[in-house]
């Protein structure tokens, strides 16, 4: 039996200009035509195309699929596909998992947008309050997270706190000193993250450093750091939503291995 190629068409759920296509570059070989050099398609070319439309199903662009079709062994070079397909569409889901995070963040902070560059900042920033709480004891901590923070901490500033906000960074700070184990470890690791900023996603370094962070009870300590234990001085509303904003801003600030590195504290 022959197929007309509306009849294909019909049969698959496409459109008969969609075959067309596949035939004009070549991804879909060319059936035997009747009298009259319409196509006529047999069970092979239909077998084709089911399998061009389970790997669009997948999200494999038409150049990836090519790929496949011309491969001496295409059931390897699907999976290699694939296996990288799908760590594109965990990233995709990392970044848009993140920008659900920073949107709610910001509808939680009832901030009006077209307000945000008229706001004047707090006297005292939450990076000053930070600094006068922690440097007096640890000053080599005070700067590294000042480094660390010191960009989301300015982007935090431009919000509309109510009052009490200066005092809540600096009871924060200073309730984390007080509760500081290790100083030399915790610069230590600090200055490993600022370092990740300048490699590539997939330097042996940085991913060892990853890994030593993966099983190392340190992590607590870190996570502590970065997402400070926030005294009960502002009303819970607005401390709900510094909770949500500062590792969303962190994170938007961060590289790739970076944003690896934040999600390992994110789980503790």
């Amino acid at each position: 039996m022959r197929f007309t190629i509306g009849e294909v068409a019909n049969l698959l759920g496409i459109t008969p200009k969609t075959i067309r296509h596949y035939h004009a570059i070549g991804l879909l070989s060319e059936p035997d035509r009747d009298a009259n050099q319409y196509r006529l398609y047999g069970m092979a070319q239909i077998e084709q195309l089911q399998h061009i439309i389970q790997l669009k199903r997948f999200g494999l662009s038409l150049e990836q699929i090519q790929i496949v079709v011309k491969a001496d062994y295409p059931d390897d070079v699907i999976r290699i596909l694939l296996r990288q397909h799908a760590a594109t569409l965990r990233d995709e889901i990392a970044r848009l998992e993140h920008q659900l995070s920073l949107t709610e963040g910001f509808l939680d902070a009832q901030v009006p947008l077209s307000d945000q560059d008229k706001r004047s900042k707090p006297v005292y920033s939450s990076m000053t309050a930070l600094s006068q709480a922690i440097k007096p004891r640890a000053g080599g901590v005070s700067d590294i997270l000042l480094e660390v923070e010191g960009l989301v901490l300015g982007k935090l500033d431009q919000f509309d706190w109510q009052e009490n906000y200066e005092w809540f960074w600096y009871n924060a700070g200073k309730n984390f000193i007080e509760t500081l184990q290790d100083e030399g470890m915790l610069i230590f690791w600090m200055e490993r993250y600022l370092a990740l900023a300048t490699m590539e996603s997939d330097d042996l370094q940085g991913s060892a450093w990853l890994q030593e962070l993966r099983q190392s009870p340190v992590r607590r300590m870190l996570a502590r750091s970065l997402l400070p234990a926030l005294p009960p001085i502002m009303p819970e509303e607005q401390q709900q939503a510094i909770l949500k904003l500062l590792p969303t801003l962190l994170y938007e600030e961060a590289s790739l291995l970076q944003k690896q590195f934040l999600q390992l504290l994110m789980g503790e």
